[in-house]
């Protein structure tokens, strides 16, 4: 056994000190040698900021440093420096700043001093690397394809969502044929999982002068992968290019248009700054190794940080600091909207009000928009935080009698399964007729109106109240028998499917005691309640949970989406406690 590793490190002056990394020159299969430099961020040396992906965090490599030491890295930030080294000026340094050599990872308090101002250190790099891999499966190819493509494709299509479903979408005319190798490698390039941590979407966020590397290839333009996701979400490029769901576990698809449209936002020409509530709910499809990382990775780009008093402090176990960081947001903005946030399935022990924001499943998002219903009229909120109990005004509407079969699992797919659909559309279909036989829906709409209506929550893709020409789209579902539809069958049948999956991913039809057909979240079941909440537009699911409720998600009712529980005769303002 040889002599023990002299550590790198000696103590930062001030929590605003920082090192620096100044990398050796070296050729490809020369050891990784450098130097570190203590410096203060308000005066620093010209620096850029690494953004890499951690990946398994064994450290199998190391680096030579200063006085003989040695730091053991990852195979991750040894591919990043080895590439960036070879990117630099033959013969020259280069000064870099990269978390797992300039922060002591053993020393808890210099690391959280270090968290607490990352915004900044990535803020006054000179620019920000964010390398996003080393060259492999043709990556360098599927960038030069990425570019052809962007440049070509100048036509979008109808705003559908297409790139949901892999067996999806529409080929272009002009592009190559599938069976080039072109797609499988830009494919490939999209699914690597960089863009699902979060500590690489922070730092994606915080530099205008931002670089993508790819081995030692350079990415021109920041937004040109999500760029070309977005294009298959809008039928400009085949969906077979986008990962299926089974292949996407880190819902890469969500976070690359999430990138986009947050660097958009905060560094966009108009300058948006947003709430650390905001800052959650867009980035809660990105993933961390430590769930607190969820709330610190964006503690840095919050307006409202001082106002909410939240430090970086990794002895608070993540239940704990999710609940604290909760009630302070709607301590600090008494609404309810923090509901939307929570998703039909936990990873943590939390109250059912507070959001697990270390979990993320694909397309919720969107079943939260709400700009096409005032479910509440023009109440507003009236909320408060009791110990770990939310309590909001508002008005129980209903009790669920009967919920069908989860409505997703039939929608993932156009082409397999169709006769199963039409089964279960057929079923269920009978057996919300059967209900209504025995407690009328309190309208005069006939029941195949309800029914496909509050599939699709009555809206379309612009959250406008659906027309009858939705109609015509169910009908084509219901006539669709797989690839030997007529074309026009198979795009209105595509069609509907698409609205059913925005809206009802993650529901399941029901009645309640009144006679109102809805879907409900997935988890609900008979005996569960519906209620009003003030200022909120949507309508929500409960459980009975001794004096309080466990809150289960938001809900669509069919005729009580535009303000009807106020003029209801039953209607009794109260306090809902969320337990």
């Amino acid at each position: 056994m040889g002599p023990p590793t002299q550590s790198p490190f000696r103590a930062l002056a001030s929590p605003h000190d920082i090192r620096v990394l100044h990398l050796d020159a070296g050729r490809p299969s020369e050891p990784l040698k450098g130097w570190l430099e203590y410096t203060r961020l308000d005066n620093p040396p010209h620096y850029e900021a690494l953004s890499y992906e951690w990946g398994s965090g064994v450290k199998t490599r190391s680096i030579a440093l200063q006085d003989g030491s040695v730091l053991p890295i990852t195979e991750s930030l040894h591919d990043a420096l080895l590439d960036l080294r070879q990117d630099a000026p033959v013969g020259e340094p280069r000064t870099v700043w990269a978390d797992a050599i300039c922060i002591n990872q053993q020393n808890i308090e210099e690391l959280q001093d270090q968290v607490s101002i990352m915004a900044s250190i990535y803020g006054k790099a000179a620019q920000v690397v964010t390398y996003i891999g080393p060259e492999r499966n043709n990556s360098t190819l599927a960038i030069a394809f990425a570019r052809e493509l962007q440049r070509h494709v100048g036509t979008w299509g109808d705003g559908s969502l297409a790139g949901e479903n892999p067996d999806l979408g529409l080929t272009h005319p002009t592009l190559p044929p599938l069976s080039d190798c072109r797609w499988v490698a830009l494919k490939a390039l999209i699914l690597r999982t960089w863009a699902s941590r979060c500590w690489c979407a922070h730092e994606f966020l915080l530099n205008r002068r931002l670089v993508l590397m790819c081995g030692t290839t350079k990415i021109p333009d920041w937004y040109l992968i999500s760029d070309i996701v977005q294009r298959v979400f809008n039928r400009s490029l085949p969906a077979s290019l986008l990962p299926a769901a089974e292949e996407d576990p880190h819902s890469l698809r969500e976070c690359l248009t999430s990138l986009n449209g947050l660097r958009s936002l905060i560094l966009g020409w108009r300058y948006c700054k947003l709430t650390l509530h905001e800052l959650l709910r867009r980035s809660h499809p990105f993933q961390a190794t430590d769930p607190r990382d969820k709330v610190y990775s964006v503690l840095g780009l919050a307006d409202d940080r001082q106002r909410l008093e939240l430090a970086v402090d990794y002895t608070c176990t993540a239940e704990r600091l999710y609940i604290i960081t909760a009630a302070k947001i709607v301590q600090a903005k008494p609404t309810a909207e923090i509901l939307y946030s929570c998703l039909h399935a936990k990873s943590l022990t939390l109250p059912s009000w507070v959001p697990d924001w270390s979990n993320w499943h694909f397309g919720s998002y969107g079943t939260t928009l709400s700009r096409g219903y005032n479910a509440c009229g023009s109440t507003v909120d009236e909320v408060s935080v009791d110990g770990t109990r939310l309590r909001v005004a508002g008005c129980l509407v209903d009790e669920i009698v009967h919920v069908g079969e989860p409505i997703g699992p039939h929608y993932i797919s156009l082409d397999r399964g169709v006769s199963q659909r039409k089964a279960w559309l057929l079923k269920e279909y009978v057996e919300i007729s059967r209900q209504l036989a025995r407690e009328p829906f309190p309208g005069d709409e006939v029941v195949v109106d309800t029914f496909w209506r509050t599939l699709i929550g009555n809206t379309t893709l612009y959250e406008e109240t659906a027309g009858q020409d939705y109609q015509a789209l169910y009908n084509a579902l219901l006539e669709y028998d797989g690839e030997g539809s007529p074309a026009e069958t198979t795009a209105s049948a595509r069609e509907f499917c698409d609205a059913v999956r925005r809206r009802s991913r993650y529901r399941r039809l029901a009645v309640t005691r009144m006679g109102y057909v809805g879907a409900v979240p997935v988890t609900a079941e008979r005996d569960d309640r519906v209620c009003m909440l003030q200022g909120r537009s949507l309508l929500f699911a409960v459980r009975p949970h001794g004096p309080g409720f466990t809150y289960l998600g938001h809900a669509y009712i069919h005729g009580l989406m535009n303000g009807e529980v106020l003029q209801a005769e039953w209607y009794r303002k109260q306090t809902i406690t969320l337990e």
